[in-house]
């Protein structure tokens, strides 16, 4: 009776670690294949040339504040049918046979649910896309 126990949670144990190593596996194929987003913190070599770290963090705080503003200011239009919300940070739509996802920017997070957007209404944006490649929306009007 206790080698049977043994056994069943020897197996169980073995199809977890399978679960677990087979799904790592897919996330790096689907990451491989530009499939899903993956944020991979890489390690920034030391490289002071003499500055303070604080001076150094400044600087490359101001260089991303222009390149952002640089990407912001890129401003595109877009009109689709509003799907539906993903989650608190993207919605779905679709323009002509293909559906996309957008990501809402801070601003429109905070007052999206004023919209009273449902689902199939046609909806006019702004939007620009981001340095990761996604499209970000800063303005959405319902159409009539």
């Amino acid at each position: 009776m206790k080698v049977g126990k043994t056994l069943v949670i020897v197996l169980v144990v073995v199809a977890v670690a399978f679960f677990f190593i087979k799904e790592r596996q897919n996330d790096n194929r689907q990451a491989a294949d530009g499939k899903s987003p993956v944020i991979v913190e890489q390690e920034q070599e030391p490289s002071n040339n003499g500055k303070n770290n604080d001076v150094e963090k400044e600087e490359n705080k101001e260089n991303n504040d222009e390149k952002d503003a640089s990407v912001a200011s890129e401003k595109l239009k877009g009109e689709a049918v509003y799907i539906g919300q993903i989650d608190i940070n993207s919605i779905e739509v679709k323009e002509g046979e293909t559906y996309e996802a957008y990501r809402l920017s801070p601003q429109m997070k905070e007052n999206f649910d004023k919209l009273n957007l449902e689902e199939n209404d046609r909806i006019e944006f702004t939007y620009y896309v981001d340095d990761n490649g996604q499209k970000v929306i800063t303005g959405i009007k319902k159409k009539p």
